[in-house]
């Protein structure tokens, strides 16, 4: 939509993310199952706010619904001219850890088929995706623990890795969040 226009829900179908674009540039939209892909944004049609919009597969082959995050592309490019140390750190529901450099992420093909970003066994699935930079806490979440600690103590691998334990439980696990420096609290939120 254009962006003087106000976001409202449609359809009882409330935003999960809001990104200002320009129509030039390109997104990169990271699912569930690994994969990322390139999506220029000057496809994807200007509607009306009370639209209820285009189904994502429609634009990109092999393309799922099962969207977990979204990034403007030129974001990754900046971060790296910049030369300060990010990582795309991703963590799984059956308790796998990875931060990748972000190097990997500056040519994605645009193909419409997808990239694999992460290797993802047939029953797990990433629960959590972020652009962390390099000295950060984060802090992951299963239904019954949490773990704090730094990024530094997760080990940098390529794209075709599973990834390391990140808590030793049992549980499943549902989150992961950035603190930062300047953090005075940290709010957890239980199912009840």
């Amino acid at each position: 939509i254009p962006d003087n226009d106000k976001i409202t829900v449609v359809k009882k179908d409330n935003p999960k993310l809001i990104l200002r674009i320009d129509n030039t540039e390109n997104l990169l939209l990271f699912d569930k199952k690994g994969r990322v892909f390139l999506l220029p944004v000057h496809k994807i049609q200007i509607c009306d706010k009370t639209s209820v919009g285009q189904d994502i597969r429609f634009l990109l082959k092999n393309c799922s619904a099962d969207i977990i995050s979204i990034f403007n592309e030129n974001i990754f490019k900046q971060i790296s001219k910049s030369g300060n140390k990010h990582y795309l750190t991703v963590l799984t529901r059956n308790n796998l850890i990875k931060k990748m450099g972000i190097e990997d992420f500056l040519t994605i093909p645009n193909s419409g088929s997808g990239f694999v970003y992460s290797k993802v066994a047939p029953d797990d699935e990433v629960v959590g995706l972020a652009l962390i930079a390099h000295g950060l806490d984060i802090a992951v979440g299963s239904r019954h623990k949490v773990l704090r600690f730094n990024l530094r103590e997760v080990s940098e691998v390529k794209r075709n890795a599973f990834g390391v334990t990140a808590m030793k439980t049992d549980d499943t696990f549902t989150n992961m969040s950035i603190l930062y420096p300047d953090t005075s609290d940290i709010v957890v939120v239980t199912k009840n």
